[in-house]
């Protein structure tokens, strides 16, 4: 969750027991969740004390999230690559070897690599880029260029 987003109320107020180790199921009404806090109220004359909070997530969401975290040429990160920009243009010795390889953001998207041979001896990977629920695919262009 970013810091200057607003946290919003996912459930109303849920009662605790006051025997043995509470367990307690807080149904989410505001959909898929970066971040999770906690207020708890002491009851009236009591204290609250606390060592451990464990959440977890019956059914996990899928991620849409089809972005790049990288791609590299040869095993060479392409300088300032920014997830945004689809379209590079790397100088390498040997165009036609160049090996593109690129991780995704998501690890759970997958990403395919294709080379095309152009007319005249250039060289152009198209990196895909697809999320894991299927829904977005990103593509970036990567022209090789000889040095």
């Amino acid at each position: 969750m970013s810091d200057s987003a607003p946290w919003v109320d996912a459930s109303d107020p849920v009662a605790v027991g006051t025997e043995g180790t509470p367990v307690v199921d807080v149904p989410l009404e505001a959909g898929p969740a970066s971040g999770v806090r906690v207020v708890m109220t002491a009851r009236q004359g009591g204290y609250l004390t606390m060592s451990e909070i464990e959440v977890h997530a019956e059914a996990p969401g899928a991620s849409a999230d089809a972005a790049a975290q990288s791609i590299e040429v040869s095993g060479k990160p392409i300088p300032s690559f920014d997830p945004d920009t689809t379209t590079y243009r790397v100088v390498t010795d040997s165009p036609s070897r160049g090996r593109i390889t690129a991780t995704a953001r998501d690890p759970y998207a997958t990403v395919a690599v294709d080379r095309l041979d152009e007319d005249g001896g250039k060289v152009v990977a198209v990196v895909s880029v697809t999320s894991e629920d299927g829904s977005r695919t990103r593509t970036y262009r990567i022209h090789l260029v000889r040095r």
